[in-house]
C-alpha cells in the first residue's frame, strides 16, 4: 500500500476546499484569506504553516468521542466541553459531565490561549 508524503492536515484542507468548492468559504471558516489557502495548497506559502495547520486540525480534524464513540471534530469537542452545563435534559447532562473529565479536555487545560 502506497502512502502519501503529504501531511494529514494538508489532505484535510484539500478535502475541505473540494467539498466546499470554494477557497473563500474554507478561508472564512479558518480565519484566513482565500489567497493564503491557495498558496498553502500550492506549496507557495511564504510563512510558516504551523498556525494554519493547527487551525485546520481544530476545525476539520476528527477524534473519537470517549462518551459517545462517535467521530467529532476537535472544534465540536471543544465547543461541547466549554458549553454551559445543561439543566433540563438528562442525556445532555450526562454528556456534558463526561466532557469535563475527558482526556481531550484535560489535555487542553494545560494549553495557553496564545
Amino acid at each position: 500500500m502506497a502512502t502519501s508524503n503529504k501531511p494529514a492536515w494538508l489532505a484535510l484542507l484539500r478535502a475541505a476546499v473540494d467539498a466546499a468548492q470554494s477557497m473563500r468559504a474554507v478561508g472564512h471558516t479558518l480565519g484566513y484569506s482565500p489567497t493564503s489557502i491557495s498558496q498553502v495548497l500550492a506549496g507557495n506559502y511564504a510563512g510558516k504553516t504551523t498556525r494554519i495547520e493547527k487551525r485546520v486540525m481544530e476545525v476539520y480534524g476528527q477524534r473519537t468521542c470517549t462518551h459517545t464513540g462517535l467521530l467529532v471534530t476537535a472544534l465540536d469537542c471543544h465547543t461541547a466541553s466549554t458549553a454551559r452545563a445543561p439543566t433540563h435534559n438528562p442525556m445532555r447532562i450526562s454528556a456534558w459531565r463526561a466532557c469535563q473529565t475527558c482526556i481531550y479536555t484535560t489535555a487542553r487545560k494545560g494549553e495557553s490561549n496564545a
